[in-house]
């Protein structure tokens, strides 16, 4: 009997063991499970992290094109303000290289222009001397020869307006000798002034005087002159102009 037990001892300390070995490995299924579990849970928290990395990185990505993009229009803009900077310097360079050319140009032709200027103007002086010193001789002859033509007419009319004045006076002093005028009017009187009244007596010595200076009466003896008026004075001190009669300043 205790034979037949022992086996079956043996098959129930088996099946313990078979059994605890089941419960050993229900248990390690389970804590698998949790950590599967927990697993899971880590790798979709991880997931969702990831993904909310990538949604931020496609944003910052966004972001610098969206930089990037205004970086190269703000480069290209810059470029195209530096390259019409750069055209419009240039022009400015060679409009004022330009300006400076045409003020050389201009210097150069007025130069020019005063050099030619002043070629004409010697050019002229010499001829105009060449022809002065071939007509200076003519030209002095001409002007000896009229300073004679004049000289010769002043000295004909002098002795000529001599010659008529001796008349005129002896025409005078023969009027002045008949009793029956007693007055004359002198010829030499002008237009502006009155007739110069002369009288005279017999064996009175008539002398004429023609003013040069004036002379302004100062009393009523005295008679007012003007140059180039004639005077007949019996002498030197009295003296007798149109009517009125007195002395004569010495």
């Amino acid at each position: 009997m205790l034979g037949r037990l022992i086996p079956e001892k043996q098959i129930l300390n088996d099946q313990l063991k078979q059994v605890q070995q089941n419960s050993l490995h229900r248990d390690s299924l389970v804590t698998l499970k949790r950590a599967l579990e927990a697993k899971e849970l880590a790798r979709q928290q991880l997931r969702d992290q990831l993904d909310e990395v990538e949604k931020e990185t496609r944003s910052k990505l966004q972001e610098i094109d969206i930089f990037n993009n205004q970086l190269k229009e703000l480069r290209e803009i810059h470029n195209k303000q530096q390259l019409q900077k750069q055209k419009s310097m240039e022009a400015e360079r060679l409009k004022q290289k330009e300006q400076e050319r045409k003020i050389i140009e201009l210097e150069k032709q007025k130069e020019e222009a005063q050099r030619r200027a002043q070629e004409r103007d010697k050019q002229w002086l010499e001829h105009v001397q060449q022809e002065d010193e071939h007509q200076r001789p003519r030209k002095l002859h001409e002007e000896e020869k009229l300073k004679r033509e004049e000289s010769v007419k002043k000295k004909d009319g002098e002795e000529k307006g001599k010659q008529e004045a001796q008349d005129k006076l002896g025409r005078l002093f023969h009027q002045h000798q008949e009793p029956a005028k007693p007055a004359v009017q002198a010829p030499w009187s002008t237009a502006e002034k009155g007739p110069l009244t002369i009288s005279a007596q017999e064996n009175v010595k008539v002398v004429y005087y023609r003013a040069l200076y004036p002379f302004e009466s100062r009393s009523h003896d005295e008679i007012t002159i003007q140059p180039g008026d004639i005077v007949m004075g019996n002498g030197w001190m009295k003296a007798k102009l149109e009517n009125p009669a007195g002395l004569e300043e010495n």
